[in-house]
């Protein structure tokens, strides 16, 4: 399965927050959305980065000042450091690219769109229901069906 078909399933909703807004804010609306990840966007509307729940964390025993204080553009991941994947690669891919770089969100290119982002919940989903329908299909099998 290619990513462009999981964002079919899953929906390509994209949450984003401006750099200049500050990490209570992130917060705030990775809450409100009850969601991981939020693509960090400039003042001319391009993709700056990614600010996520490690992100946070990180920053708030870093610095052990309040994270109100900073900005969003201070502890998000830079658009230089964006691990990213293309909407015609598969599931597979992915699931590469988020083991080898130890992350749980993924921005969606199509070209240089942004199309969605997935997360490695979405992709466990994916497989789970993948490894039960082979299973069920197994088992007609076996039996004779």
């Amino acid at each position: 399965m290619k990513v462009t078909q999981l964002l079919d399933q899953k929906g390509k909703e994209i949450f984003t927050i401006s750099e200049s807004k500050t990490t209570c804010e992130a917060i705030a609306k990775l809450n409100e959305k009850q969601i991981g990840a939020l693509i960090v966007i400039d003042d001319a509307g391009e993709i700056a980065g990614i600010i996520s729940e490690r992100d946070i964390l990180r920053a708030a025993f870093n610095t052990k000042a309040e994270l109100c204080d900073h900005l969003v553009k201070e502890i998000m991941t830079p658009k230089k450091d964006l691990i990213t994947t293309e909407a015609t690669e598969s599931v597979a891919q992915v699931m590469h690219k988020m083991t080898e770089h130890k992350i749980r969100h993924l921005p969606v290119l199509r070209g240089k769109e942004l199309e969605g982002i997935v997360s490695i919940g979405d992709v466990v989903k994916h497989q789970l229901k993948q490894a039960l329908t082979e299973n069920e299909q197994m088992k007609e099998y076996i039996a004779g069906y």
